[in-house]
């Protein structure tokens, strides 16, 4: 993360997977198992962020990366 000037910006590292929407939309239903696991990540991720003073305010199925 970094500031240009007046603008603030982050700076992510390139994800190989599809976003948990996409999956959703091609019509595959996840396992339970998977399910949990996904949302445990999330949850997981979410908990660091705001140990750190991160808010992530967008958190939806477009947002969610599932890696290969």
């Amino acid at each position: 993360m970094g500031k240009s000037g007046d603008v603030a910006y982050i700076a992510m590292e390139f994800l190989t997977g599809q976003s948990l929407r996409e999956i959703l939309d091609s019509g595959v239903v996840l396992p339970s198992k998977r399910s949990r696991d996904i949302a445990a990540q999330v949850a997981d991720g979410l908990a660091y962020a705001h140990q750190n003073g991160i808010v992530h305010r967008d958190i939806k199925p477009p947002n969610i990366m599932v890696l290969s």
